[in-house]
């Protein structure tokens, strides 16, 4: 980290492909994963830290495509790397708070994932999501929208009403 600056100091981040084969896991279920493409699937916007500045937030604005609606993910992979006056420090995981040259977002735009804390199966233990039985995206979907407009925030409320509702609704796999 250096001294804050009079001027405007650029930077560069580059994109960087995720390997072949990759894939995430939430709730027991494997989601395969794509490389995100500059300029078609995202573009990232000024890499400035602005004068008098010792922080900035780079904008990266998503597209919409096709790949992201057929159940798997695509990430966008950014890298922190050398430009002019700036060096981006090495990961950092002495403290509590993973410091990284590093950031990735994985985007996904078709049916929800299962939680990793939602049973996604019958032939999985039951844990202390008995109540909402096997993850369905319609159910999940439903938990949402319930939460969202709900008045009390008061968890054992929300899962009161939701555990009741669900075993109600017709499609949602309760």
């Amino acid at each position: 980290m250096g001294n804050v600056s009079d001027v405007d100091r650029p930077f560069k981040v580059e994109s960087v492909d995720t390997p072949e084969g990759t894939v995430l896991t939430f709730g027991g279920v494997e989601y395969p994963v794509i490389s995100a493409r500059e300029d078609v699937d995202f573009e990232v916007g000024d890499c400035v830290i602005p004068a008098g500045e010792v922080s900035t937030t780079v904008n990266v604005t998503l597209k919409r495509q096709p790949e992201m609606k057929n159940g798997g993910y695509v990430r966008v992979h950014l890298r922190l790397v050398p430009y002019e006056n700036f060096e981006p420090l090495p990961a950092d995981t002495t403290s509590s708070v993973v410091m990284s040259p590093d950031f990735q977002v994985y985007v996904n735009d078709g049916d929800p994932a299962c939680p990793t804390w939602w049973r996604p199966s019958a032939s999985k233990p039951a844990g202390w999501d008995y109540d909402l039985g096997n993850f369905y995206p319609a159910k999940f979907r439903k938990l949402l929208e319930f939460y969202h407009h709900q008045d009390s925030r008061d968890k054992s409320y929300f899962l009161r009403v939701l555990c009741g509702s669900l075993r109600r609704e017709s499609g949602c796999g309760a």
